[in-house]
């Protein structure tokens, strides 16, 4: 069973049944199969749950919009958002399960210096949670 709780409201579901049927078929027709369930509701309550009901999952899909530009927890609250959605996420992620998760974040032609700090912070923020040094 794949469920995906997804913090996207109706409106754009319906723009994706309307306007993307190539891409999603008929899955969001109905937001419940035999094999998959979308949740249209924020994901930390969500995770909070099955996190405390001991669910676990063979994946998680991270799709936040973008990795933090600061790379000082002080200068941004975001980093403290990622750092809760990365915790929950390896709560329900079984052992042996994949996790999976993009960057969207535009930093032109060019890696700056800042792009590689941030997705290094990124990157140790995330082997922390799992446990990694």
């Amino acid at each position: 069973m794949i469920t995906y709780a997804s913090n996207i409201d109706q409106m754009v579901i319906d723009g994706c049944k309307k306007h993307m049927r190539k891409t999603c078929g008929d899955v969001l027709d109905n937001l419940k199969g035999e094999c998959y369930q979308v949740l249209i509701e924020d994901c930390i309550p969500v995770l909070k749950r099955y996190a405390k009901e001991g669910r676990m999952f063979d994946y998680v899909i991270n799709d936040l919009t973008a990795v933090p530009i600061s790379t000082s927890p002080e200068e941004d609250s975001t980093w403290e958002f990622l750092r809760l959605i990365l915790d929950l996420s390896m709560k329900v992620l079984k052992q042996d399960g994949k996790y999976f998760t993009q960057d969207t974040t535009c930093f032109g032609n060019r890696v700056s210096r800042v792009a590689v700090a941030v997705l290094v912070a990124y990157t140790v923020t995330l082997a922390r949670l799992i446990g990694m040094k």
